[in-house]
Protein backbone atom coordinates (compact mmCIF):
# COMPACT_ATOMS: atom_id res chain seq x y z
CA UNK A 1 0.00 0.00 0.00
CA UNK A 2 2.92 2.62 -0.21
CA UNK A 3 2.95 3.97 -3.56
CA UNK A 4 -1.23 4.09 -2.65
CA UNK A 5 -0.43 6.47 0.26
CA UNK A 6 2.42 8.48 -1.97
CA UNK A 7 -0.27 9.14 -4.77
CA UNK A 8 -2.83 10.65 -2.32
CA UNK A 9 -0.21 12.88 -0.79
CA UNK A 10 0.90 13.91 -4.26
CA UNK A 11 -2.23 14.60 -5.46
CA UNK A 12 -3.20 16.92 -1.78
CA UNK A 13 0.12 18.56 -2.03
CA UNK A 14 -0.77 19.53 -5.87
CA UNK A 15 -4.17 20.95 -4.61
CA UNK A 16 -3.06 22.78 -2.37
CA UNK A 17 -0.38 24.27 -4.38
CA UNK A 18 -2.71 24.95 -7.10
CA UNK A 19 -5.31 26.65 -4.64
CA UNK A 20 -2.67 28.79 -3.05
CA UNK A 21 -1.84 30.30 -6.85
CA UNK A 22 -5.19 30.78 -7.58
CA UNK A 23 -6.28 32.62 -3.91
CA UNK A 24 -3.18 34.93 -5.13
CA UNK A 25 -3.47 35.42 -8.60
CA UNK A 26 -7.30 35.50 -8.72
CA UNK A 27 -7.63 32.73 -11.00
CA UNK A 28 -10.32 30.43 -12.01
CA UNK A 29 -10.67 27.91 -9.34
CA UNK A 30 -8.71 24.73 -9.22
CA UNK A 31 -10.31 21.48 -11.41
CA UNK A 32 -8.80 18.16 -9.41
CA UNK A 33 -6.30 16.14 -11.59
CA UNK A 34 -7.29 13.18 -13.55
CA UNK A 35 -6.33 9.61 -12.82
CA UNK A 36 -2.55 9.51 -12.36
CA UNK A 37 -0.79 6.47 -14.05
CA UNK A 38 1.78 4.49 -13.36
CA UNK A 39 4.79 4.20 -15.12
CA UNK A 40 5.30 1.87 -18.30
CA UNK A 41 2.77 -0.47 -19.69
CA UNK A 42 2.14 -4.29 -18.15
CA UNK A 43 0.95 -7.47 -19.96
CA UNK A 44 -2.17 -9.76 -17.92
CA UNK A 45 -1.29 -13.28 -18.76
CA UNK A 46 -3.60 -15.86 -17.67
CA UNK A 47 -1.68 -18.03 -14.48
CA UNK A 48 -2.69 -21.29 -15.96
CA UNK A 49 -1.76 -21.35 -19.44
CA UNK A 50 0.17 -18.24 -20.12
CA UNK A 51 -2.16 -16.72 -22.46
CA UNK A 52 -2.29 -13.08 -22.93
CA UNK A 53 -5.27 -10.67 -22.54
CA UNK A 54 -5.20 -9.02 -25.79
CA UNK A 55 -7.58 -6.11 -26.89
CA UNK A 56 -8.88 -6.39 -30.06
CA UNK A 57 -7.82 -3.80 -32.61
CA UNK A 58 -6.62 -2.06 -30.20
CA UNK A 59 -9.85 -0.98 -28.46
CA UNK A 60 -13.27 0.36 -29.42
CA UNK A 61 -15.30 -2.39 -29.04
CA UNK A 62 -18.50 -4.13 -27.22
CA UNK A 63 -18.49 -7.68 -27.99
CA UNK A 64 -15.16 -10.13 -27.41
CA UNK A 65 -13.42 -7.01 -26.86
CA UNK A 66 -10.06 -8.70 -24.89
CA UNK A 67 -9.29 -12.13 -26.41
CA UNK A 68 -6.67 -14.44 -24.78
CA UNK A 69 -4.61 -16.45 -27.47
CA UNK A 70 -1.83 -18.47 -26.55
CA UNK A 71 1.11 -16.21 -28.08
CA UNK A 72 3.46 -13.39 -27.59
CA UNK A 73 3.33 -10.22 -26.24
CA UNK A 74 2.50 -7.62 -29.05
CA UNK A 75 1.36 -4.15 -28.75
CA UNK A 76 -2.19 -5.19 -28.46
CA UNK A 77 -1.32 -7.16 -25.81
CA UNK A 78 0.59 -3.91 -23.69
CA UNK A 79 -2.09 -1.89 -21.29
CA UNK A 80 -1.28 1.33 -19.37
CA UNK A 81 -2.93 1.61 -15.74
CA UNK A 82 -3.81 4.79 -13.63
CA UNK A 83 -4.62 4.85 -9.82
CA UNK A 84 -8.20 5.72 -9.75
CA UNK A 85 -7.26 8.70 -7.10
CA UNK A 86 -8.30 9.14 -3.48
CA UNK A 87 -11.19 8.05 -3.24
CA UNK A 88 -10.43 4.69 -4.54
CA UNK A 89 -6.63 4.42 -4.06
CA UNK A 90 -6.59 0.34 -4.57
CA UNK A 91 -8.31 0.65 -8.11
CA UNK A 92 -6.68 0.85 -11.42
CA UNK A 93 -8.20 2.13 -14.71
CA UNK A 94 -7.08 0.14 -17.31
CA UNK A 95 -6.34 1.66 -20.44
CA UNK A 96 -5.60 -0.09 -24.16
CA UNK A 97 -2.91 0.94 -26.61
CA UNK A 98 -5.06 3.02 -28.70
CA UNK A 99 -6.37 5.12 -25.65
CA UNK A 100 -9.53 2.84 -25.03
CA UNK A 101 -10.37 2.06 -21.36
CA UNK A 102 -12.14 -1.49 -20.43
CA UNK A 103 -15.05 -1.62 -18.27
CA UNK A 104 -16.80 -4.15 -17.01
CA UNK A 105 -20.90 -3.34 -17.43
CA UNK A 106 -23.33 -3.67 -14.26
CA UNK A 107 -20.15 -4.02 -12.43
CA UNK A 108 -19.61 -7.30 -13.08
CA UNK A 109 -21.57 -10.30 -13.16
CA UNK A 110 -21.70 -11.54 -16.82
CA UNK A 111 -21.16 -14.59 -18.56
CA UNK A 112 -21.41 -12.81 -22.19
CA UNK A 113 -19.37 -11.41 -24.75
CA UNK A 114 -19.52 -8.08 -23.37
CA UNK A 115 -18.13 -9.20 -20.15
CA UNK A 116 -15.48 -6.72 -20.84
CA UNK A 117 -16.02 -3.78 -23.17
CA UNK A 118 -13.27 -1.21 -24.65
CA UNK A 119 -15.43 1.19 -26.34
CA UNK A 120 -14.43 4.64 -23.88
CA UNK A 121 -12.26 6.38 -25.49
CA UNK A 122 -11.44 8.63 -22.66
CA UNK A 123 -10.91 9.32 -19.08
CA UNK A 124 -13.66 7.64 -17.22
CA UNK A 125 -15.56 10.25 -15.57
CA UNK A 126 -19.38 9.92 -14.76
CA UNK A 127 -21.20 7.37 -14.93
CA UNK A 128 -18.26 4.98 -16.50
CA UNK A 129 -16.41 5.69 -13.15
CA UNK A 130 -16.97 2.96 -11.11
CA UNK A 131 -17.18 0.39 -14.33
CA UNK A 132 -14.03 1.02 -14.79
CA UNK A 133 -12.29 0.54 -12.25
CA UNK A 134 -10.38 -2.89 -11.56
CA UNK A 135 -8.78 -3.80 -8.39
CA UNK A 136 -5.81 -6.09 -8.51
CA UNK A 137 -4.34 -7.84 -5.32
CA UNK A 138 -1.35 -9.99 -5.12
CA UNK A 139 -1.07 -13.63 -3.65
CA UNK A 140 2.57 -14.51 -1.66
CA UNK A 141 1.43 -17.66 -0.73
CA UNK A 142 -0.19 -20.24 -3.93
CA UNK A 143 -3.76 -19.75 -4.23
CA UNK A 144 -5.07 -23.04 -5.64
CA UNK A 145 -3.51 -26.09 -7.83
CA UNK A 146 -1.48 -25.77 -10.41
CA UNK A 147 -0.82 -22.11 -9.95
CA UNK A 148 1.71 -20.93 -8.05
CA UNK A 149 2.69 -17.96 -6.04
CA UNK A 150 3.40 -14.29 -7.04
CA UNK A 151 -0.22 -13.84 -9.11
CA UNK A 152 -3.42 -12.01 -9.01
CA UNK A 153 -7.03 -11.35 -9.11
CA UNK A 154 -8.72 -9.11 -10.33
CA UNK A 155 -12.18 -7.77 -9.19
CA UNK A 156 -14.82 -5.63 -10.70
CA UNK A 157 -16.07 -2.66 -8.68
CA UNK A 158 -18.96 -4.67 -7.46
CA UNK A 159 -16.33 -7.47 -6.07
CA UNK A 160 -16.62 -10.30 -8.76
CA UNK A 161 -13.49 -11.94 -10.48
CA UNK A 162 -12.44 -11.75 -13.20
CA UNK A 163 -12.37 -15.18 -15.42
CA UNK A 164 -10.58 -16.07 -18.30
CA UNK A 165 -12.43 -18.94 -19.55
CA UNK A 166 -10.94 -22.22 -20.14
CA UNK A 167 -8.00 -20.71 -18.57
CA UNK A 168 -6.80 -18.86 -21.77
CA UNK A 169 -6.71 -19.17 -25.42
CA UNK A 170 -10.42 -18.44 -26.26
CA UNK A 171 -10.84 -16.20 -29.30
CA UNK A 172 -14.69 -15.55 -28.16
CA UNK A 173 -16.66 -15.53 -25.22
CA UNK A 174 -12.61 -15.18 -23.20
CA UNK A 175 -13.74 -13.13 -20.39
CA UNK A 176 -16.20 -13.86 -18.03
CA UNK A 177 -17.19 -11.17 -14.54
CA UNK A 178 -19.29 -13.51 -12.50
CA UNK A 179 -17.03 -15.55 -10.21
CA UNK A 180 -17.52 -14.57 -6.55
CA UNK A 181 -14.73 -16.72 -6.09
CA UNK A 182 -11.31 -17.45 -7.32
CA UNK A 183 -10.44 -20.57 -8.81
CA UNK A 184 -7.51 -21.36 -11.25
CA UNK A 185 -9.05 -19.28 -14.37
CA UNK A 186 -9.35 -16.42 -11.75
CA UNK A 187 -5.79 -16.22 -11.56
CA UNK A 188 -3.41 -13.87 -13.63
CA UNK A 189 0.84 -12.85 -13.77
CA UNK A 190 0.55 -9.24 -14.34
CA UNK A 191 4.14 -8.49 -15.80
CA UNK A 192 6.18 -4.74 -15.87
CA UNK A 193 6.68 -3.52 -19.77
CA UNK A 194 8.73 -0.37 -20.40
CA UNK A 195 9.58 2.08 -18.04
CA UNK A 196 9.92 1.53 -14.24
CA UNK A 197 9.30 4.73 -12.67
CA UNK A 198 11.06 5.68 -9.09
CA UNK A 199 10.09 5.28 -6.08
CA UNK A 200 8.15 1.82 -7.04
CA UNK A 201 8.53 -1.14 -5.24
CA UNK A 202 8.91 -4.52 -7.49
CA UNK A 203 9.39 -8.72 -7.34
CA UNK A 204 12.24 -9.24 -9.65
CA UNK A 205 11.86 -13.06 -10.57
CA UNK A 206 14.79 -14.48 -13.10
CA UNK A 207 13.36 -15.58 -16.52
CA UNK A 208 14.35 -19.17 -15.02
CA UNK A 209 12.72 -19.49 -12.09
CA UNK A 210 13.12 -17.99 -8.82
CA UNK A 211 12.74 -14.15 -7.08
CA UNK A 212 16.23 -11.87 -5.83
CA UNK A 213 15.66 -11.85 -2.16
CA UNK A 214 16.78 -10.26 0.68
CA UNK A 215 16.66 -12.23 4.15
CA UNK A 216 15.32 -10.34 6.87
CA UNK A 217 14.69 -7.52 4.83
CA UNK A 218 17.80 -6.38 4.15
CA UNK A 219 21.19 -5.27 6.43
CA UNK A 220 23.35 -8.95 5.43
CA UNK A 221 26.51 -9.37 3.97
CA UNK A 222 27.40 -13.04 3.40
CA UNK A 223 24.08 -14.62 1.79
CA UNK A 224 22.44 -10.90 2.20
CA UNK A 225 21.14 -11.38 -0.89
CA UNK A 226 20.15 -14.49 -2.62
CA UNK A 227 17.55 -16.16 -4.95
CA UNK A 228 14.25 -17.86 -3.57
CA UNK A 229 10.57 -17.34 -3.16
CA UNK A 230 8.15 -14.72 -3.26
CA UNK A 231 7.70 -12.99 -0.17
CA UNK A 232 7.81 -9.64 1.74
CA UNK A 233 11.72 -9.77 1.31
CA UNK A 234 11.78 -10.51 -2.54
CA UNK A 235 10.41 -6.72 -2.51
CA UNK A 236 13.27 -3.98 -3.75
CA UNK A 237 11.86 -0.36 -4.21
CA UNK A 238 13.73 0.59 -7.69
CA UNK A 239 14.89 4.17 -7.17
CA UNK A 240 16.34 6.15 -10.34
CA UNK A 241 19.90 7.70 -10.03
CA UNK A 242 21.00 10.72 -12.10
CA UNK A 243 22.59 8.74 -14.63
CA UNK A 244 19.42 6.56 -15.18
CA UNK A 245 20.51 3.81 -13.06
CA UNK A 246 18.79 2.26 -10.57
CA UNK A 247 19.64 1.40 -6.90
CA UNK A 248 17.66 -1.39 -5.58
CA UNK A 249 16.42 -0.51 -1.95
CA UNK A 250 15.82 -3.57 0.23
CA UNK A 251 12.17 -3.83 2.24
CA UNK A 252 13.35 -2.65 5.77
CA UNK A 253 13.50 0.89 3.84
CA UNK A 254 16.82 1.59 5.08
CA UNK A 255 19.43 -1.00 3.30
CA UNK A 256 20.48 -0.87 -0.85
CA UNK A 257 21.88 -4.01 -2.81
CA UNK A 258 26.08 -3.99 -3.16
CA UNK A 259 27.35 -5.93 -6.39
CA UNK A 260 30.80 -6.98 -4.72
CA UNK A 261 33.51 -5.74 -6.62
CA UNK A 262 31.24 -4.09 -8.63
CA UNK A 263 30.30 -7.13 -10.61
CA UNK A 264 32.35 -9.28 -12.86
CA UNK A 265 31.92 -12.59 -10.41
CA UNK A 266 31.28 -16.16 -11.32
CA UNK A 267 28.47 -18.01 -10.44
CA UNK A 268 28.09 -18.47 -6.74
CA UNK A 269 25.21 -19.61 -3.88
CA UNK A 270 25.44 -15.77 -1.75
CA UNK A 271 28.82 -14.54 -2.11
CA UNK A 272 28.59 -11.96 -5.15
CA UNK A 273 25.94 -9.61 -3.29
CA UNK A 274 25.36 -8.09 -0.05
CA UNK A 275 22.57 -6.02 1.01
CA UNK A 276 23.79 -4.09 3.93
CA UNK A 277 24.82 -0.67 2.38
CA UNK A 278 23.02 2.29 3.59
CA UNK A 279 23.99 4.78 0.62
CA UNK A 280 24.60 4.67 -2.79
CA UNK A 281 27.26 4.64 -4.53
CA UNK A 282 29.10 2.87 -7.78
CA UNK A 283 28.56 -0.66 -6.47
CA UNK A 284 25.13 -0.08 -5.51
CA UNK A 285 23.90 1.37 -9.16
CA UNK A 286 22.45 -1.46 -11.89
CA UNK A 287 21.54 -0.38 -15.35
CA UNK A 288 17.78 -2.39 -15.80
CA UNK A 289 16.37 -2.06 -19.29
CA UNK A 290 13.42 -3.45 -21.25
CA UNK A 291 14.72 -5.64 -23.78
CA UNK A 292 11.63 -4.82 -26.18
CA UNK A 293 9.87 -7.91 -24.55
CA UNK A 294 8.69 -7.18 -21.04
CA UNK A 295 11.74 -8.78 -20.43
CA UNK A 296 14.68 -7.27 -18.59
CA UNK A 297 18.88 -7.34 -18.46
CA UNK A 298 20.39 -5.88 -15.32
CA UNK A 299 23.95 -4.75 -15.85
CA UNK A 300 26.38 -4.45 -12.97
CA UNK A 301 28.86 -1.01 -12.95
CA UNK A 302 31.50 -3.54 -14.28
CA UNK A 303 29.48 -4.07 -17.43
CA UNK A 304 28.76 -7.42 -16.63
CA UNK A 305 25.21 -9.07 -16.67
CA UNK A 306 23.85 -10.53 -13.60
CA UNK A 307 22.19 -13.84 -14.46
CA UNK A 308 21.21 -17.09 -12.71
CA UNK A 309 22.13 -20.68 -13.54
CA UNK A 310 20.31 -22.40 -15.82
CA UNK A 311 21.12 -25.66 -13.62
CA UNK A 312 20.31 -24.06 -10.24
CA UNK A 313 18.89 -20.78 -9.83
CA UNK A 314 20.29 -20.72 -6.68
CA UNK A 315 23.84 -19.95 -8.23
CA UNK A 316 23.80 -16.46 -9.51
CA UNK A 317 26.72 -14.37 -11.56
CA UNK A 318 27.55 -10.70 -12.34
CA UNK A 319 29.89 -11.39 -15.45
CA UNK A 320 27.30 -13.15 -18.09
CA UNK A 321 27.99 -11.46 -21.28
CA UNK A 322 24.17 -9.70 -23.10
CA UNK A 323 22.05 -12.50 -22.75
CA UNK A 324 19.85 -12.92 -26.39
CA UNK A 325 18.13 -16.04 -26.53
CA UNK A 326 14.87 -15.22 -22.99
CA UNK A 327 14.06 -19.23 -23.86
CA UNK A 328 17.86 -20.26 -23.01
CA UNK A 329 19.84 -17.58 -21.10
CA UNK A 330 19.78 -17.05 -17.30
CA UNK A 331 20.19 -13.41 -17.91
CA UNK A 332 17.09 -12.30 -18.51
CA UNK A 333 14.53 -10.95 -15.28
CA UNK A 334 11.03 -10.52 -15.59
CA UNK A 335 9.69 -7.80 -13.03
CA UNK A 336 5.86 -7.70 -11.08
CA UNK A 337 4.66 -4.60 -9.13
CA UNK A 338 3.86 -5.49 -6.10
CA UNK A 339 0.71 -3.07 -4.37
CA UNK A 340 -0.76 -2.60 -7.68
Amino acid sequence: MRHHRSITLWMASLLLIQLAGCAKEGLPPFTPPGPLPLPGEFVIGTAMKGAVLFAAYGGGRTNDALVTPVSGVSVNSKFRLYAAGPPAPAYKYIQTVNGYFLMAPDGGGRTTSDAIVTDLHQYPYGVYTDIAKFRFVMHLTAPTLGVGAGVYTIQTINGNFVTAVGGGGQLTNAIHTDAKTAQSWEYFNVSKCGDLGSGFTYAIKSSVGAYLSAPGGGGGTQGGIKMGDIDDSARFTLIRQADGTYALRTSNGINYVTAVGGGGRDYAIDSNFHGDATQVQAWEKFRIVDEGRCIYTIQTVSGGFVGTSLGDVSYIATNLSPPSNPGGSSGFWLLYMFDL
